[in-house]
């Protein structure tokens, strides 16, 4: 299975590093799946809403499609305009292909039908 985090400019640290890590000391031990990072927007850096430069796998894009996607909440909504317009529209575009996890202090599934 494979999973991709979705970062965005301004994104929170706490809530899309954490099911990072989680989910990579699961796959250390031994579960089947892959975990990436990925920009909303074709670019290889994203910035935090702190000031934390990360480097991504790869972007938000069809031929690259996860089983499933997990959109951090966190500092796009109150701090970068620009993060969560760039969130919306990526998500409008592909929300209808993707299994949704929301992950905002904890992960909420969303069945889309």
């Amino acid at each position: 299975m494979k999973i991709q985090i979705v970062l965005f400019e301004g994104f929170g640290e706490l809530v899309a590093l954490a099911p990072y890590e989680v989910l990579k000391r699961g796959i250390e031990a031994g579960a089947p799946f892959e975990i990436e990072l990925v920009a909303s927007q074709s670019q290889k850096e994203v910035v935090s809403s702190l000031g934390v430069q990360v480097t991504v796998h790869d972007f938000l894009r069809l031929d690259n499609r996860p089983d499933l996607l997990i959109i951090p909440g966190g500092g796009w909504n109150h701090k970068v305009q620009t993060g969560r317009q760039a969130v919306y529209h990526s998500m409008r575009r592909f929300f209808i292909f993707f299994k949704l996890l929301l992950a905002f202090h904890f992960l909420i599934p969303i069945h889309v039908i």
